[in-house]
């Protein structure tokens, strides 16, 4: 039975990126290499399990321990000067063996450590978990796609967003913060938790959410990505002052945002589909910014 082939990212020719095939790999090294309490034993075998069933690599016969070590295995490169688009594009088709990665897994994957070790800290700040609700799953990565929506507008105006592929332009936000110097990670890193403070100063349990009643203890809807990204870096924008002006009139603000949820209105359509669209973000990020001026005016 072939194993199917492997897929690496060699554009960088230190360090080759698994795109497709890290279970296999890791499972080769746990069973042919691995020699700590860790290895692995064959169980649940289809075949030969009276003959193999809790061994280790070791502790097979030698002809078998010849014959893995000698099987021959496929790999394609994508070889430098590969452009991101088609990177994520090829990422995107080979990826349909076994459970398919989320949009932000396949970002994970095809960018470095830095990036992904500072959006895995920042799902699991206390701030993001409050202004949240701690309602957003870490499973496939789901939160922290979140916060890399945050920094996609936060590092490219909203009036300036033309792109014609969302993920893309999420993963080349990723790579944009990867690249980027210590010091700028971290002022961008102090940046998203003062917004996240700050949504949930302002907007409370509501945060984030569309609402329905606009009554006390009215049911919650779930965390909209869209509403998310446009409230988030439209309330990390304000001044101090405006900030707390803002907080203090928040019923206010909150009578205001009624009419915007209006399922007639645009914004109500730009936050529910189609969210990627460019005409929708600058909408939505305008309609927020104006309901916001109207508020301290």
């Amino acid at each position: 039975i072939p194993i199917p082939a492997f897929y690496m990212d060699a554009t960088n020719d230190e360090k080759w990126l698994v795109v497709d095939g890290q279970q296999r790999l890791s499972t080769l090294r746990q069973f042919v290499i691995d020699k700590s309490d860790n290895r692995l034993r064959l169980t649940g075998l289809e075949f030969l399990e009276r003959e193999l069933d809790g061994k280790t690599f070791d502790e097979l016969e030698r002809p078998l321990q010849r014959r893995i070590k000698e099987t021959n295995v496929t790999v394609y490169l994508i070889e430098k000067g590969t452009p991101g688009e088609v990177k994520l594009n090829v990422f995107k088709r080979i990826n349909t063996g076994g459970l398919p990665l989320s949009a932000q897994e396949i970002r994970h994957a095809l960018n470095g450590s830095k990036v992904n070790g500072m959006l895995k800290d920042l799902a699991n700040s206390p701030e993001f978990l409050k202004a949240t609700g701690e309602s957003i799953q870490p499973k496939r990565m789901a939160d922290r796609e979140f916060v890399v929506r945050f920094f996609a507008f936060l590092l490219k105006r909203p009036e300036d967003y033309a792109e014609r592929d969302f993920d893309f332009f999420l993963s080349n936000t990723m790579k944009r913060i990867n690249d980027a110097s210590d010091e700028e990670r971290e002022e961008w890193r102090e940046r998203f938790l003062q917004a996240m403070r700050r949504s949930a100063d302002t907007l409370g349990r509501y945060a984030f959410r569309k609402r329905i009643s606009f009554e006390h203890g009215e049911r919650l809807m779930p965390v909209n990505k869209a509403l998310f990204e446009t409230w988030s870096v439209n309330l990390e924008a304000l001044s101090d002052d405006e900030f707390r002006t803002l907080r203090d009139r928040s019923t206010l603000m909150w009578e205001k945002f009624a009419l915007l949820l209006d399922q007639r209105h645009p914004l109500y359509q730009a936050i529910s589909q189609g969210t990627g669209d460019a005409n929708r973000v600058k909408l939505r990020f305008s309609a927020i910014r104006q309901l916001i001026q109207e508020t301290l005016a």
